[in-house]
């Protein structure tokens, strides 16, 4: 009997992990887009101030 509800724990607990880690992906990719703007934004700036430096 414990070992069954251990396992039944043991089972969920992987299942509630599973879903965390699922979220915490969608998040992290949630970022790319912006993220990626701001660096083509940060790449425009530095050719600017470059090309009235020269």
């Amino acid at each position: 009997m414990a070992a069954a509800l251990k396992a039944a724990a043991q089972g969920q607990g992987q299942g509630q992990g599973s879903a965390g880690l699922n979220a915490a992906e969608a998040a992290v990719k949630s970022y790319f887009p912006p993220a990626i703007n701001l660096m083509y934004a940060i790449g425009a700036l530095m050719g600017i101030v470059g090309a009235v430096k020269v």
